[in-house]
Parts: C-alpha cells; sequence; structure tokens
C-alpha cells in the first residue's frame, strides 16, 4: 500500500528494538496504528517515516482506503513548520486522539506555545515521560498568551467611558448647577478656588442688618443658604432659583444672633436676644424644640461627630452643652470671660476653642481658651494675650492651624496643637472691625482667606503670602459675614447691616 507504513500494535517494544530490520506486519483491520508522518521511497523500494514509533497516532477507519485518505492529509499538514499536531501515546496513557486539523484562532495562541518544530527531542522525552509532565512553554510565548486572556476579558467588561457617560446622564438628571458638575469632575489637586469677581445675585427679604450668613454643607442642598437678622427672622434662601426665600422662620421674639444648619441638612438651629435656642424644620417651616437659657444666647455650634448634641454660647460665664433628643444640659463649661462671640472645634472633635469679649485689662487670658470636650476642664487660655476681642474662628480645612478675626484689625493665626502658639510672623491686615462682629472663612481648598470689612468691603488674603489679593465694593454698610461654598471655587456669599445678603463669582 503506498504512502502508508503501519504495524500490530500487539506487537512489543522489545520485538523491535532487538531486530529492527524486521518488517512490522500490516494488517488491514479497523482499528491500526499509523506513523504521523509522510513515508518515502528509498532507492531499494522500501518504505521510510521521517518519524520514530514512538510518535504514533491513532485512527479510526472504516477501512485502509479511508485510512489512505486521512495519511495523505496528514502527509500536506505537516509539511510547513507552524503546523503542528498532539502526539499520541499508547493506549495506558489514555490521551486524547490527535491529527485532527486545529482552526487558526487555536494555531496562532494554543499550538505556538506548546511546540516547536525544532526541538525533536523535547517532543520524544514529553512524550515518554507521561501526561502529568506538561511541556516548555518561553517567557514570551506565555506572555503573548497572558495578553490575550486579558484582551478576551476587557472585552467582557464594560469600558470606562460607558461608566464616565452613565455618571454624566446621572448628574444631568440631578439638576446640578453647571460649574459644580465641572468642579465635581476635578481632582482634588486640580481645585484652584480664586477670588470672586462680580455680583452674582441679590437676595432681599431682611429689613434690618443681617448678622450671620451660611451654606448647607450637605451634597444635595449645598445651594441652600441661611441667613439670620435683627428683623427676628431667619431665612432660607434657594440660589438655584433666582434666590427666590424658601422659608422665613419667624419663631423668635427678638433679633436673632446666629444660625447653623444640622449635619442632615434639614434642620436649622438658631439662637439670638430672646434667651433662647430653637431647632427648626426647614421644609415643613415648623418649630421642633426650643432650649432656654437664662442669658442671652450669642452662638451654637454642632458637635461635628455627634449630630444630637451642641454647644450654645451665653452672654455671660458659660458655654453650655445640649442633647436635643432629651432637651437638656449635658455639660457646662464655665469661666470668668463676657459675652461669648464664636466656637469652633479642633480636628478630632474632642477639643474646642471658644472667643470670648474682653471686658477687663487683667481679662486678657479669657479671650481664647481650649477646652476639653468631655472633662469640661480648660486646657489653655494663654494663647492669646493681647488686649483685643476676637470675633470669629476658622479651622483650616487641611493644615493644622485655625484663624481668629481680631479687634485689631488682623487676623492672627494660631496652632491646633498644644500649646495652641500664636504665629508672631504672619497675620493678615488691610480691612477694619471697628468693634463690629466681623466673620472670616477658608476657601474649599484653604488656600484663600476671605474677611468681611466695617467698610463695607470683602478682601481676599493669600494664605501663604497673606497679601491681598482682591478687594470687592459690596455693601453700603458693615460687611459682618462671608461664606464660600462648599463646592463651588469661587461662590461667596455676603452680609452687612444694610440688610443686603449677596453671592459673588
Amino acid at each position: 500500500m503506498e504512502g502508508l507504513l503501519a504495524y500490530d500494535s500487539g506487537s512489543s517494544s522489545e520485538e523491535s528494538d532487538e531486530s529492527p530490520k524486521k518488517k512490522p506486519k500490516v494488517t488491514e483491520s479497523d482499528n491500526i496504528i499509523i506513523y504521523a508522518g509522510s513515508s518515502r521511497k528509498t532507492e531499494n523500494g522500501k518504505l521510510e517515516s521521517p518519524f520514530k514509533p514512538g510518535k504514533q497516532c491513532r485512527l479510526f477507519p472504516n477501512n485502509l482506503t479511508e485510512s489512505k485518505q486521512i495519511v495523505n492529509a496528514c502527509n500536506s499538514s505537516v509539511s510547513t513548520q507552524n503546523d503542528f499536531y498532539e502526539p499520541l501515546i499508547d493506549d495506558k496513557h489514555k490521551t486524547s486522539a490527535c491529527g485532527y486539523f486545529r482552526t487558526s484562532t487555536e494555531k496562532n495562541t494554543k499550538s505556538a506555545a506548546l511546540f516547536d518544530s525544532g526541538n525533536q527531542k523535547t517532543k520524544s522525552s514529553l512524550i515518554s515521560s507521561g501526561p502529568n509532565v506538561k511541556p516548555y512553554v518561553s517567557k514570551r510565548q506565555r506572555e503573548k498568551l497572558a495578553q490575550a486572556t486579558s484582551s478576551s476579558l476587557m472585552a467582557n467588561q464594560p469600558s470606562q467611558d460607558t461608566d464616565l457617560t452613565l455618571r454624566n446622564s446621572s448628574l444631568k438628571g440631578a439638576n446640578y448647577h453647571p460649574d459644580e458638575a465641572k468642579f465635581l469632575n476635578r481632582k482634588d489637586t486640580d481645585q484652584v478656588c480664586k477670588p470672586s469677581k462680580k455680583l452674582h445675585l441679590n437676595l432681599k427679604g431682611h429689613t434690618q442688618g443681617v448678622n450671620c450668613i451660611r451654606w448647607n454643607v450637605t451634597e444635595s442642598n449645598n445651594h441652600l443658604l441661611v441667613s439670620s437678622s435683627m428683623d427676628r427672622t431667619v431665612c432660607v434662601w434657594d440660589t438655584r432659583q433666582g434666590g427666590a426665600c424658601m422659608q422665613s422662620l419667624t419663631c423668635h421674639t427678638e433679633a436673632v444672633k446666629d444660625a447653623k444648619w444640622s449635619h442632615c441638612g434639614s434642620h436649622v438651629l438658631s439662637c439670638g436676644y430672646d434667651k433662647t435656642a430653637r431647632l427648626f424644620d426647614v421644609e415643613t417651616g415648623k418649630e421642633i424644640k426650643v432650649f432656654p437659657h437664662r442669658n442671652y444666647v450669642t452662638c451654637v455650634q454642632f458637635h461635628p461627630s455627634d449630630p444630637n448634641l451642641f454647644l450654645a454660647g451665653t452672654f455671660k460665664s458659660s458655654i453650655l452643652c445640649w442633647d436635643r433628643r432629651t432637651g437638656s444640659i449635658a455639660s457646662t463649661y464655665s469661666a470668668l470671660f463676657g459675652q461669648v462671640q464664636d466656637i469652633a472645634f479642633l480636628p478630632g472633635a474632642e477639643e474646642f476653642v471658644s472667643a470670648a469679649e474682653v471686658v477687663r485689662r487683667n481679662s486678657t487670658d479669657k479671650g481664647i481658651m481650649v477646652w476639653d470636650f468631655r472633662s469640661t476642664a480648660v486646657l489653655s487660655n494663654q494663647i492669646y494675650q493681647e488686649a483685643f476681642t476676637c470675633t470669629c474662628l476658622k479651622v483650616h480645612p487641611y493644615e493644622s492651624h485655625f484663624v481668629a478675626q481680631s479687634n485689631g484689625d488682623y487676623i492672627a493665626l494660631f496652632s491646633t496643637r498644644k500649646p495652641y502658639k500664636l504665629n508672631k510672623f504672619k497675620r493678615y491686615e488691610g480691612h477694619k472691625v471697628c468693634g463690629y462682629h466681623i466673620g472670616c472663612d477658608f476657601s474649599p481648598d484653604g488656600k484663600i482667606i476671605c474677611s468681611g470689612s466695617a467698610d463695607g468691603k470683602i478682601f481676599f488674603y493669600d494664605h501663604s503670602t497673606a497679601r491681598v489679593m482682591r478687594t470687592i465694593e459690596a455693601h453700603s454698610a458693615p460687611c459682618t459675614d462671608v461664606a464660600y461654598h462648599p463646592i463651588l471655587p469661587s461662590w461667596v456669599a455676603t452680609c452687612g447691616w444694610d440688610g443686603q445678603v449677596k453671592v459673588w463669582t
């Protein structure tokens, strides 16, 4: 039979080794074992195979004619260097059949990685060592296989562009301000705040001077603004609807001194000269609870980590900690100082700073004091020894220091760590206080300090160099308070004794 060399599977390998010249028997059974290679005739007319008898391939033809066709197909497939096959050993190792054709994709990925046509000795050793031994795969081939696997996995996962598209579509549905959405997409290192340039909104509704103004810090309600006034009202403004007044809270019977947003952003805590602190629901405009005091309440401050506790500074010698769940006093902080101007918690919420009015020359050590919140003990009262009352306290959003607005017409800088030293080499000068309750604030990135002034101007200071970056003629009367927007980089809200609330961009 031309082009086909077969031998009996029952013959032992020992016999073939002892008599290599002995011709193998050719049988026409349905189950034969043939050499997976092309046979050629020598000069003597004998058939010679290029492969050793150890390399075998099992075929299952119905007759020898079919096997002849299969062998011819195998011969043509093995002719090139890139084609390959899976060698098989005998029945004892139970390996899979070979000799079938691979697809083009398998040839490019698995075949080239598994076998090398030029390494015949390695192939024969792998065949004789059993199925548990894996063939050698070079590092370059392993890298190609890893890249092909990763690319197939990435094809099954959604791309980042799809996630960004979905994110942008959700922002559109949330009715965000376009500048706000643009600012949210920036990284923290790219958030560069700049001084305001022009007037954006002029909110009119108060009939007397406005004492303080605060932005809502929650993400869903940061467009809301609250202001407290001497006309006994607390107003909530919506800056996205042209500055409309959403709520006007009129439960106070005297002038309202201070107002703060709760952590959830749906309640407002206010205090005033009617000797009460009141908690309101902004959505309904109803009063939730009243906290009565013996003296005027001049400032309030929520605890940063416990939303049920808040501090209330009074007109005379005491700061009270209230639990709004029970409506009772949790602790009292007492000292011989005058009216409490402001309260600010230090990082960690275990300590807080109070600024009080200096009523006597020998009481300058009570101007700025640091308290332990739990034990009510005074940690330091030797921070600020100048005979000026500080009207406002602000803690830097990232760095370990805080500032105090001094009646000496400057902003002083202090450390938030013990011993809370005053920075004698840096102060922010240029604006005027002149005995008014003038406020100040940090920009969201902490690089700018904004301050009101008794001449109605707004001053923007560079935090690192303390130089004046810009001034704006904001109000016709003293500008009493300023507040930077928690997200938008150049939005600043101001209020003054002229009864106006303005938003600058």
